[in-house]
This record gives C-alpha cells, sequence and structure tokens, in this order.
C-alpha cells in the first residue's frame, strides 16, 4: 500500500442558509491537509440534521422528502465506499481528484429506489398523481425493497431475469395476477422516466410483458343496497365502518369513484350536483356534472370542506369486508363494487347508456355497455327464478 495520507470523508451541513432556511448538503473530504465539499443536490432545515448518524430528520410525521434524501445520501457514501473497496484491493489509496471524478460521472440516481422516490415526490407535487396514487406508488418500492431485501437497488440490476424472479417471489405469496400486474405498471413507469433522462439505454419490461385480466365484476342487487342503507340508518356500526359504509353508499348512488370520493368537497356541490375533474377516465381539465339523487344528500347534508374523512384505499376496502359480513352479503364487496352497482342499477330503472357514459365520466360508450351486459345478465337470473314455481 503506498504510504498516502488517508482520505477521510463526512455528510456535513452548509451553515449558511437560502431565504427558504434550507441548508446545502455537501460531501467534506479531507486528504493531505486538503478541504474539499462536494454538494449533493440536497437542501434541508439545519434544526432537522442529525450531525452524529449523518442523516436528515422529518420536519413533520411521514415526511417522505426526508427518507428519499437521505436514501440519495446513502447511494452517494455507497460509491465512496465502493471507490474505497477496490482501490484496497488493487493496493494503494484513493485520491481526492479521484474520487471527485467518479462523482462526477456517476448519477446520485443510480439508486433506483432513490430516483423513483425523487419522481413520485415531483409528480405529486405537480398535482399530476393523487395522494392515493402517491401511496401506492410507494406501496410497490416496498415490495420491491422486500424481494431483494435492501434498502437501495442499482438502476442495472433490474434486469429481465430480476424482474422475472420478481414476478415470481410474488406469486408464491399468492398475490392475485392483477395485484402484480399494477406492480409491473409502477415499476415500468419509473424505468420508463429512467431511460428518458438517459439512466439506462433499454427498459427490460420491452421484453418481459404482463397484463391485466377482466375481473369479475360484480354488482349489489337493489334489495342489498336498501339493506346497507337500513344498516347505515340504525347507526349500529363502529365509527370508521359507518363513514366508510356512508361512502360506499354515496358513491352506490352516484357512481363515483373511490378517487375522486378523496378529493370532493362542499365546493365541487352546486344546486344538488356535483361538477368535479374525474381522476381517470377523462383527459385533464374534463368535468363531469353528476345530479344527486334525494336519496344520496342526507349522506353528505351539512358536510363542509372535504365530504369524507382521509382514509387509505386499504383500509376502506378491509371495512367494506366487515360490513358486507354484517349484512350478510355474499358478493365480494370492493369499493369498485359500488361504481358497478350504480351503473347496473341505472340501466335496470331504465337509465339510457349515453347519459350513463356521461354521468360516470367514461371517454368512451363501449365502457358503459359493459352495465348493459350486467343488467341483462341479472335479467336472465332473475326470471330463472320462475322455475322454482314447478318444483
Amino acid at each position: 500500500m503506498a504510504n498516502k495520507p488517508q482520505l477521510r470523508h463526512y455528510i456535513v451541513l452548509d451553515s449558511k442558509t437560502n431565504k427558504d432556511g434550507l441548508s446545502k448538503v455537501y460531501i467534506r473530504f479531507f486528504q493531505d491537509n486538503k478541504k474539499k465539499d462536494y454538494s449533493i443536490g440536497v437542501k434541508w432545515p439545519r434544526d432537522n440534521w442529525d450531525a452524529i448518524n449523518e442523516l436528515l430528520t422529518p420536519r413533520y410525521t411521514g415526511d417522505p422528502d426526508c427518507e428519499a434524501n437521505n436514501l440519495i445520501i446513502a447511494q452517494y457514501k455507497a460509491i465512496i465506499h465502493q471507490i474505497k473497496v477496490k482501490s484496497f484491493v488493487d493496493g494503494f489509496e484513493p485520491g481526492l481528484q479521484q474520487i471527485l471524478d467518479s462523482l462526477n460521472h456517476l448519477s446520485p440516481f443510480t439508486d433506483f429506489i432513490s430516483f423513483a422516490n425523487a419522481e413520485m415526490r415531483r409528480k405529486y407535487r405537480a398535482n399530476v398523481n393523487s395522494f392515493e396514487t402517491y401511496k401506492h406508488h410507494k406501496a410497490v418500492l416496498r415490495r420491491l425493497i422486500a424481494f431483494f431485501d435492501r434498502e437501495t437497488v442499482g438502476i442495472d440490476e433490474l434486469t429481465v431475469h430480476k424482474i422475472e424472479e420478481f414476478d415470481g417471489f410474488y406469486r408464491k405469496k399468492k398475490r392475485a395476477n392483477n395485484t402484480l400486474a399494477s406492480y409491473h405498471k409502477v415499476i415500468k413507469t419509473y424505468l420508463t422516466a429512467a431511460m428518458e433522462q438517459n439512466l439506462i439505454k433499454e427498459n427490460p419490461y420491452d421484453k418481459f410483458k404482463f397484463r391485466f385480466v377482466d375481473s369479475d365484476r360484480q354488482a349489489l342487487t337493489q334489495d342489498e343496497v336498501k339493506e346497507l342503507m337500513k344498516i347505515y340508518n340504525g347507526n349500529v356500526l363502529e365509527t370508521i365502518q359507518q363513514e366508510v359504509l356512508r361512502r360506499f353508499l354515496f358513491s352506490c348512488l352516484t357512481g363515483l369513484r373511490i378517487s375522486d370520493t378523496h378529493q370532493i368537497q362542499d365546493k365541487h356541490i352546486i344546486d344538488n350536483k356535483i361538477r368535479i375533474q374525474p381522476k381517470k377516465g377523462l383527459k385533464q381539465g374534463k368535468y363531469v356534472v353528476i345530479p344527486i339523487p334525494p336519496s344520496a344528500r342526507p349522506l353528505i347534508e351539512g358536510r363542509k370542506g372535504y365530504l369524507f374523512p382521509r382514509l387509505t384505499d386499504q383500509a376502506i376496502n378491509r371495512n367494506l369486508k366487515i360490513i358486507a359480513a354484517y349484512a350478510r352479503i355474499q358478493t365480494n364487496v370492493t369499493y369498485h363494487t359500488a361504481r358497478y352497482t350504480f351503473g347496473t342499477i341505472f340501466i335496470e330503472l331504465g337509465g339510457d347508456v349515453q347519459t350513463l357514459c356521461d354521468i360516470m365520466g367514461h371517454h368512451s360508450i363501449k365502457i358503459t355497455e359493459i352495465y348493459l351486459k350486467m343488467a341483462d345478465q341479472r335479467k336472465v337470473k332473475l326470471m330463472a327464478n320462475f322455475d322454482l314455481l314447478f318444483k
């Protein structure tokens, strides 16, 4: 080993702050009585800096930027460690300029988790993705971390072979096809973004195909909806279940998606009509207008601001299972069952497909025609009941 002064480095926060009260995060290098600060592009409040552990601390509970920026810091540390290990194996102490040259040629986002976190934060702040989409994408990243069993995953590690192993890993855990497809869709989205930023030359999903399959669409009957309304009016459920049922019934009577119930406020209702930009379906900027039937009005009467409490999709669907069991409903109820129920009952009560298409915010009437088929299938089952007269 050459007798060269040892290179030391620390993660530090600049003593200066900008007009927003933020300080730059640096890697501070020392070698041969020389000091060099290298900015990693992260800025953070000085009050939220753990100097002992060289980590950022959350500005508030669940701060998403804290986790993502700490991953960036960890990635830089990992790069420097790799250089030092290689130099040790090769029998020499790395020089400061060698380290700096290596960092300048490496993206701070070579860690896919850091890159995806930064991208999803950007989309959420720009209102491209909803809070629920943001939470879903975070959950998918946690699945990827669990598969690799570590917090950092190099973009170059996401090969076709690894994606196949990831798929098999969760199939063994009995994940449904569409659940797995949703995982792949999220990962593919951020790999595509990495390609656009020239971090990778090709997307492994070009060689790995996945698809969503038509689920078994089931709608509640009119009698089942009446029973749920009776349970709601009886106020016999726990508070959270009562709130979930109120939201679910409102969607059964208006066709709102779960994503739209997260954003709807009293300001969206004028003259007993909902006017809202749906999160899905129509092009951005388009509105749907939904008349609120008299039976649905008591469900939101007197509510100000957001009409429904902030709950995750998972919590809502979990409580719907309990409510369905209480009501002795055999259908596998999820929140989307409310939308199927609305569309099917609308047709059963004499509504036309074009009006239903407009209310549900479908971009094509072909999508809406599924409710015609569902209503017809239910008629066939009901007519079959006449056979009971002769048994």
